[in-house]
């Protein structure tokens, strides 16, 4: 019988090992990846779905009381001046009147949008 060199099935033999290795060493690797931005998602989920009752929650809130609060900065007399001049004019100044009488809705919905988007960038900044 021809001897058999074991030196040469070794190194094949450990060549194999090691390329199974690094192998599975990418593999993890990439596992991991795959679960961090797994992880970054449901926690985009929650925030994504609290951030969507929080608004729901602010509509409902002013809807409310928007009343009130536009009683509070006395907004409802100067809205009847308004609809009062806009009764009586024409043209561009009309809607000139028309822009002044919804102002105090966008300045109400401008401050809204104003603080969930800080709101939204502070936890943003917290948790991504």
């Amino acid at each position: 019988m021809h001897d058999v060199d074991t030196t040469e099935i070794n190194r094949r033999v450990n060549s194999q090992l090691e390329e199974i290795r690094s192998d599975n060493k990418a593999m993890w690797e990439e596992m991991k990846k795959i679960q961090e931005n797994y992880k970054k998602r449901i926690r985009f989920l929650y925030f994504t779905l609290g951030t969507i009752m929080l608004v729901f929650m602010f509509f409902a809130l002013i809807m409310t009381i928007g009343t009130d609060i536009l009683s509070f900065f006395n907004v409802e007399t100067l809205q009847k001046a308004i609809a009062s001049k806009i009764k009586s004019s024409e043209g561009f100044i009309s809607f000139l009147w028309y822009l002044a009488y919804y102002a105090p809705y966008i300045v109400f919905i401008g401050l809204f949008i104003f603080i969930y988007e800080w709101l939204r960038r502070k936890l943003d900044e917290r948790y991504f």
